[in-house]
Order: structure tokens, then sequence, then C-alpha cells
């Protein structure tokens, strides 16, 4: 909430200013807009998406930890003789995820943090320091931009009013104090998250006092993992929300960098627009056989969604250093530490269904396991076997999907402009399946 509100403040403050919108002469006729509002890495991230994902992230950790202190009493947590586990086995195993974690934790954050203090100085501090633009205008630089941060340097080509150096320096510090605040907390987030995949994969491996173990009285197919779905969800929530602000600060950072287009608009809808309505040059002679005719319809039909699809599988100018070091590396953590925290988790599921069925073909031990769930071991052995419980926690996504979506995630990312196909196909479907009455 303080985020958000921070965010909100941010943008309102900027209006008086003269930062929320700016544009400015960048040569050839071509005038840019350049202002914090109409920025999608700053409106939309700062604002919306990063303390979304803040709170899905707070909110995930207070239920993993409830979700674990649980599991003794849910029958999933037992020590190696089967007896149930104790609450104090539950806050170990709590302890030692956030102990597993947070050097991971602490190694992200501080590479976030370093990374963004170096863009900082890089793209604000050091040309406000210098009173001079970091790049002409009408120049692409790998590692420097012109946008509302430096808006006081462009008193000589801008068209609209801007602040002087001082008030423009102290707000852009404070905008990003908060987003690489917001940037580092999230990459300590990651790092919980590996030491969950950790502390998972040691219990599954039986090289601890306790194991994890499915709830065979569960009359859920998923054996009690099921309530691991509020953890599973909070993490897609924050992975979402990561993806999108690395989504929207990889197009804006390819807007400022473009010298075609004036607004952000424009580079997105513009070439669509034209491969739909421009004129094809293949003139159809209906005169000519029916043959012939079917044949050059054929070709504008062809002609037109080639142009079309050229259009949106476009990837852009990906040389610059933002795009490299600080999207790449959050969409990179996001996809892997979310990837490898499912298969972790699935392959918990896997491997405690396994360790039931070992312990029931043992004779010394089937008696114990009878007792832990009261239940006799045939009720047992056919809700653990493979046909009888689903490893995948969730009921949405199904595991086809998530990957499915993952790749499509990855595909949107580089060809920026299939993302608005996506989203039209989306709301058609909602649209088509919207009930009539």
């Amino acid at each position: 909430m303080a985020s958000l509100c921070a965010g909100v403040l941010l943008v309102v403050v900027s209006v008086p200013l003269g930062l929320a919108f700016v544009s400015y002469d960048a040569g050839g006729g071509l005038i840019k807009e350049v202002g914090l509002v109409p920025s999608l890495n700053w409106s939309i991230v700062l604002v919306f998406l990063f303390p979304g994902a803040l709170f899905a992230a707070l909110r995930t950790r207070r239920f993993l930890e409830r979700t674990l202190k649980a599991l003794p009493q849910n029958r999933m947590l037992v020590r190696r003789d089967w007896s149930q586990a104790s609450e104090e086995d539950a806050a170990l195993l709590v302890a030692d995820v956030w102990r597993a974690g947070a050097p991971v934790g602490l190694f992200l954050f501080s590479i976030a943090l370093g990374v963004g203090v170096w863009d900082y100085f890089t793209v604000v501090y050091s040309p406000l320091l210098t009173g001079e633009l970091p790049v002409a205008p009408g120049e692409t630089d790998f590692a420097r931009e012109i946008d509302w941060s430096i808006a006081a340097l462009l008193v000589d080509r801008a068209t609209t009013d801007v602040p002087g150096v001082t008030t423009n320096l102290v707000f852009s510090t404070i905008a990003y104090v908060l987003l690489i605040g917001q940037i580092a907390y999230l990459f300590s987030f990651f790092g919980l998250l590996v030491g969950l995949a950790i502390i998972l994969s040691g219990l599954s491996e039986g090289d601890r006092a306790v194991l994890i173990t499915p709830d065979a009285t569960s009359e859920d197919r998923r054996r009690g993992f099921e309530r691991f779905t509020g953890f599973f969800m909070g993490v897609l929530a924050v992975a979402m929300l990561c993806y999108l602000a690395c989504y929207f600060m990889r197009v804006q950072n390819l807007f400022l960098r473009t010298h075609e287009y004036g607004r952000i608009d424009q580079l997105l809808f513009n070439p669509i627009a034209a491969s739909l309505s421009d004129k094809l040059d293949v003139p159809v002679d209906w005169e000519s056989g029916l043959m012939t005719v079917a044949m050059t319809v054929a070709k504008l039909i062809a002609k037109a969604l080639m142009r079309f699809l050229n259009s949106v599988f476009t990837t852009g100018d990906l040389a610059d250093l933002q795009a490299y070091l600080g999207i790449g590396m959050i969409l990179i953590s996001v996809l892997l530490v979310v990837m490898a925290l499912f298969a972790v988790l699935r392959g918990a599921a896997q491997d405690s269904r396994q360790i039931i069925e070992q312990a029931i073909a043992d004779p010394e031990q089937a008696t114990a396991v009878e007792a832990y769930y009261g239940l006799s071991r045939e009720t047992i052995r056919e809700r653990v076997k493979e046909q009888g419980m689903d490893e995948w926690p969730l009921e949405w996504p199904t595991l086809n999907t998530f990957v499915t979506y993952l790749a499509l995630g990855l595909a949107c990312f580089f060809f920026y402009r299939l993302a608005l196909l996506w989203i039209a196909l989306q709301l058609w479907q909602i649209l088509r399946s919207w009930p009539t009455k």
C-alpha cells in the first residue's frame, strides 16, 4: 500500500513540475513524447505493477509460512519412524527455508541494487551534473537515453515547460530510489523461492529427520498438496506482474531509441494498421480465366498476410544496456526461478508418493503407516498410486497450459507486437463465451 501511494503521489507531483508530459524536437520534424505519464515503464510499472507484485510477494510469504507450519496437522510431515511430526519440526522447517533462501536473496538483492544504482548514475545523475545531454537527439546510444528524468537539459529543444536542474534531479532521484527498492525486494523474494526449492529437494531425497508425504486421508486427488494452491497462485501472480513490468520496460526502451515514432502508441499500432490498410500492388485481371483470377487473389491474400506477419513478428533493436542487464535479468530470474520451483514441488509430490509406496511394501513399516493415516494399507496404496493421485497441485493452469503460456510469454517479450495479437485473441475469446442471457 505504501509503495502504491508513493507511486501515485509521484505521478501527481510530476504534473505541476512539468515532468508528467514532456516532449522535445528530436530532429527531422519528429516531436517525441517522453513524459512520466505516457512512459509505460514508469506510470504503469512503478504505480501499479511493482506495488501489486510486492503485495503478492508479501502475501505469498505469509501463506507459505502458515502452510508449512500446518503440515503436521495435515498429515503431510512425518518423522522417519512414521511418528507424527511436531510443531517444533515444522517451525524448524520454516527456519531452514528462510536460512537457505537468505544468501541467495541477499545475492540477488545486491545485484539488483548495483544495476539500479549504476543505471541511475549513468542515465540521470551524470548528465544532470554535467549539464549536457548524454546523447544527441536523433542518435542512439547503447547505455543512455533521453526522457523526463533529464528534461531540464531539453530547454532549447523542449516543446513543453520543463523544470530546473535541481528540481529535476531531486524528483528523478526519488523516483529511482522507489523503483530500485521495489526491484531489489522482488529479487530477494526470488531468493526465498530458491531456498524453498533447496529444502524441498532435501526432504524428497530423505536427508532430513522428517519427510514430506501426501495426505492419504484427503478426498482431493492431489492428496494434500492442494493446500499449496494459494502459494502457487501467489508465485504465479508475482511472476506475471514482473513479466508485464519487463515487457513494458522493453517496449519503452525500444521507443526511446527509435527515431520513427513520436508516441509509444505509434510504435505499437501504426505498422500493424498500415499492413491492414495499405493497398497491394497486385492488380486482378477479372477478364482472364478463372484459374488466373484465383491465383492472383491467392497471391494478394498471401502478400497481405506476409505483410501483417512481418509487422507483428519484429523484435526491433535490442541493443540497449537496459534490455540486456536490467530487463533481461529480471525476466530470466522470474522464468528460471518459477520453472525450478514448480519442477521441485511437483518432484516433491512424486517422491512423497513413492516414499509411501515403499513404506507400505516394507512389513516393518506398513503397520506404522496404517496407524499414522488410520486407513488400511490397501486404501492408502490405492490413493497414492500414480493413477490415484494428481502430482500437479493446480486446477488451473494445468501443466501443459503453464508450459504453453511460458513459451508464449517468451515469444511476446521478443516479438513485442505479438502480445497485442494475443490480447486481442483473449478478448475475443471472452466476448465469444460471454453469456447472452
